[in-house]
């Protein structure tokens, strides 16, 4: 009866929310009001709180389908992004069996369904346009429309054998043939023609169009991709995805339905010596482009790169890279971007690989910036563990938000924690979050909820989240977390008056530039981060004025104007960025090379002489018309310029973003470290500033000190923690008590009692309630000791203590210290709090009694112990097919083994005033 209670209260629930958020719908693209207000910040929008990737991996079920639905929404997880997995998508590796055919009228029927509960729920659905990944071939029906035309493309170079009479004659369906005989170079020769008389030490080479369906791997089976740089195979793409989207859910475009979401679109990438990137007419547009042929390259070109070349081979690799990633935009992004425009939503997505600085060349979206701007909401893809506590930094979120600030877009979205294992806690996710956010994502999609966890499925991609997974019923407290800190940082306008020039073309260059390229990028940029400065990057579309516009002392960028650039040693900007540059100098803007002088074209001109600038030798700054160049070291560059706070002591832990918004600025400061970071932070307002809790969405003062040029504040920022600061906000609470004294330890007398474990069947993930469980007695620390190493679930933490009715109770708090890794108080029967990452402190005030208290706490760990059950392991090893990513899900979880309370556990009286 109280289960079916609860039911009834839940969906009564629901309809309230559904009815509030209808009536208070999002504005549409364009006209939505970026000031700060106090109700859409405890309660933001249905799309700012984080979505699961849903995916659909069995035979459906309508009443099943519906169901986790709903629990989504009751987690408080308001978006939802639909991702298909047919049969016929990676049958090896994922062995999936959903039963309506991807873009049959069953499976439109089925979308249809889902997207309607999502608008009754006042939910958000993420239009994702592939049945798997990547996008671009609609599951192979692309590809079954004409597999010669339509098949991804490589060219490849084979050693041809002539004639025993010196004689060869150049295949019609090549594209073409070179020969070289001794040391001369190469000639080449046209499809279909032949060649006489060559001599025996002759060497051809035949250049031939592969034709691939780019499998997952070799050997393994997928579906079918497509040339997605063919103009008519992604007519064919937009015809069968979006336009069969359009005719079934049009009506919710715009409202329910808001973002596209495209994942992963990539060519066959260039990896010389083995091939290059090719489709049918890209040696044309390479002569229309570049002016040149392209095709007397090709024997260098799909060579090894030499550490000594001759620099007219690496400026047509350059100019290779430099088309080929061109038609990736313009055939694939900006079409489906026209598309979205013209149906009323906004396009999204992100491509693999952004995290490593090379991507550009080893990766199939050939430009990274380049590709985000084809976008209108570009993203990144956060997996396997690419940002984690203790591992490399990478500035790669930064490449996202940069185009989505000049694009004048506040939403950046993350796809986060696919493969990071099910040993994910809490604390760590919010960590990754807070990583993102601060350099300015600002939506989240999670992977992954699976439909279905049965049989082969339960290996799948890990963590799977819903039902099966302990730490569910603590989520919707990182959801409303998230969703609020998305909120505060999609508000009013980024302040960023740096831009960072990105050398992607040093990259496409290769060798030594590649790598001095990759080396000043990412170290520039951490050592930019660390010191709380604020940059964009920009490239040389921006530079050459195809991007951007020098005007009155700024480079402006779309809506965001810089007036100074860091520019990192290289002999490869394009001439025409390079002018650029130099035109921003002379009209009033600072250049920061950093530790070279910046040259276009394999080092024939430097900026100095782009800029007409005089130059004596020692000269480390030089005035160019109203502006300056100026050459320093890094870590010099980065003191140049003024951080958006000031710390004392420094703390390069601490990252930090700020937004104004008409009258009011906020700030965002993170803490990546695991040490508690004691600071005190100058800022240069002064106005009243109130700390905006992003847990429960209130705003509480802020104890602040008034200075000549701005305000300072005492902070204690907590391991991993946050904090956002809004100045000339208003409180709407009181002021949150801080540090406090001890004053009654619980360190003895405590049981345990196992509550509910989660399991692995023979089938699939079971859950045993144990209400029968005997308490015993326990010392704090990890439970393995007590309830075995393979225990996931929860467990009942108890103590009884005695509270003396002379002591005031007003304020009190709870301090449970370390807890692995979620966990709800229960005071004399009465809950008074969950908490889910540090501090794990809560107000027990008004819950304490004279006399004797009961106090409880249940204690909830991953799923990481039961999946590393060694019986699991050997079970799992004997499947066949589902085992994708388990071995790198098992290594991560082998970092999450354990749970329990370890304390110390206190009670604490307030600080005195």
């Amino acid at each position: 009866m109280a289960r079916h209670t609860r039911r009834c209260v839940w969906a009564i629930l629901l309809i309230s929310v559904s009815a509030l958020e209808g009536a208070a719908a999002e504005t549409s693209r364009g006209r939505e009001d970026r000031g700060f207000d106090a109700a859409a910040f405890r309660e933001p929008p249905s799309f700012l709180w984080p979505g699961y990737f849903w995916c659909l991996n069995d035979r459906i079920d309508e009443s099943r389908l519906i169901a986790q639905l709903r629990d989504m929404r009751a987690r408080d997880a308001r978006s939802v992004c639909v991702l298909p997995m047919p049969p016929e998508f990676r049958p090896d590796t994922m062995g999936t069996r959903l039963d309506h055919p991807f873009l049959s009228e069953s499976y439109f029927t089925m979308i249809r369904a889902i997207a309607v509960e999502c608008e009754r729920l006042g939910m958000h659905y993420w239009l994702y346009d592939e049945g798997g990944w990547p996008s671009g071939g609609a599951c192979g029906q692309v590809y079954a429309r004409n597999p010669e035309g339509f098949a991804c493309k490589a060219l490849v170079c084979e050693e041809a054998r002539p004639d025993p009479d010196g004689r060869y004659t150049i295949p019609r369906d090549a594209v073409c043939a070179a020969v070289r005989t001794g040391g001369d170079a190469w000639r080449m020769h046209p499809a279909g023609s032949r060649i006489d008389a060559l001599p025996p030490d002759a060497k051809v080479r035949l250049f031939r169009v592969q034709r691939s369906m780019m499998a997952s791997k070799p050997g393994a089976r997928h579906s079918p991709y497509a040339d997605i740089l063919c103009p008519e195979a992604m007519r064919t793409f937009r015809t069968l995805v979006h336009d069969g989207h359009r005719k079934h859910l049009g009506d919710m475009f715009g409202k329910t339905i808001r973002f596209t979401f495209t994942d992963e679109p990539a060519v066959l990438s260039t990896r010389p010596p083995l091939r290059l990137t090719w489709t049918d007419d890209l040696a044309e547009e390479f002569q229309r482009r570049k002016g040149y042929d392209l095709l007397g390259w090709l024997p260098e070109l799909l060579s090894p790169i030499a550490a000594e070349e001759d620099p007219a081979l690496t400026r047509a690799r350059i100019d290779f890279y430099d088309v080929w990633s061109a038609l990736f935009v313009e055939r694939y992004l900006v079409p489906i971007r026209q598309w979205c425009a013209a149906a009323g939503l906004e396009s999204g997505g992100h491509f693999g690989g952004e995290d490593n600085t090379g991507g550009s060349a080893d990766h199939g979206f050939g430009h990274i910036l380049r590709a985000m701007r084809g976008l209108d909401m570009p993203g990144t893809d956060t997996i396997w563990r690419q940002i984690f506590p203790g591992v490399r930094s990478h500035p790669f979120a930064k490449y996202a938000s940069s185009i989505a600030r000049q694009k004048g877009q506040p939403y950046v979205f993350t796809e986060s924690f696919a493969v990071y294992g099910s040993g994910l806690t809490p604390a760590q996710m919010k960590w990754v979050t807070d990583h993102q956010y601060v350099r300015g994502a600002s939506l989240t999609v999670v992977s992954n909820y699976p439909y279905s966890t049965r049989e082969h499925l339960m290996p799948g991609c890990r963590p799977q989240f819903g039902l099966s997974n302990p730490l569910w019923r603590y989520l919707d407290l990182y959801h409303g977390y998230t969703a609020r800190l998305g909120y505060l940082l999609t508000r009013g306008e980024p302040v960023c008056s740096t831009a960072v020039y990105h050398d992607v073309r040093s990259i496409w260059a290769g060798g030594d530039a590649r790598a001095r390229a990759i080396r000043l990028h990412e170290g520039l940029a951490e050592a930019l981060l660390r010191g709380q400065r604020e940059f964009d990057f920009i490239d040389d579309d921006v530079l050459a004025g195809r991007e951007g516009r020098v005007a009155d002392e700024h480079l402006v960028v779309g809506s965001m104007h810089y007036d100074t650039l860091l520019v990192p040693a290289t002999d490869w900007m394009e001439p025409a960025a390079l002018r650029g540059l130099a035109e921003f100098a002379r009209g009033g803007g600072t250049v920061i090379a950093v530790e070279g002088i910046p040259s276009a074209d394999g080092g024939r001109e430097s900026l100095f002489e782009a800029a007409g600038a005089e130059v004596k030798t020692g000269d480390s700054e030089i005035r160019v018309g109203r502006g300056r160049i100026v050459v320093a070291p890094l870590q010099e560059a980065v003191a140049m310029l003024r951080p958006l706070i000031r710390l004392e002591p420094p703390r390069e832990e601490i990252r930090v973003c700020k937004r104004l918004a008409g009258e009011t600025a906020l700030y965002f400061l993170v803490n990546q470290a695991a040490d508690q970071l004691p600071v005190t932070a100058h800022f240069p307002e002064q106005q009243t500033a109130v700390v905006c809790d992003l847990d429960h969405g209130r705003r509480y003062p802020l104890d602040t000190r008034r200075q000549s040029h701005g305000t300072a504040a005492d902070l204690v920022l907590e391991p991993w923690g946050s904090i956002a600061i809004l100045f000339g906000g208003e409180a709407d609470a009181p002021p949150r008590p801080r540090g406090g004294t001890e004053i009654l330890a619980l360190a003895k007398g405590w049981s345990i009692r196992p509550l509910r474990a989660y399991r692995v069947g023979q089938d699939d993930y079971e859950v045993h309630e144990m209400p029968q469980a005997a308490a015993q007695p326990v010392e704090l620390g990890d439970w393995q000791a007590s309830l075995g190493p393979t225990f996931s679930g929860d467990a009942e933490y108890a103590v009884q203590f005695q509270w003396d009715a002379g002591q005031p109770a007003r304020g009190t708090r709870l301090r449970l210290g370390k807890v692995d890794c979620a966990c709800e108080v229960i005071l004399n029967g009465q809950s008074v709090g969950r908490r889910i990452w540090p501090p794990f402190e809560l107000d027990i005030g008004e819950t304490l009694r004279p006399g004797t208290n009961e106090l409880r706490v249940v204690v909830t760990n991953t799923l990481a112990n039961a999946l590393l059950d060694p019986e699991v392991r050997r079970r799992w090893a004997e499947m066949k097919t589902g085992l994708v990513y388990d071995g790198r899900a098992a290594a991560f979880e082998q970092d999450s083994l354990g749970g329990g309370l370890s304390g110390p556990v206190c009670i604490v009286a307030p600080a005195a005033p």
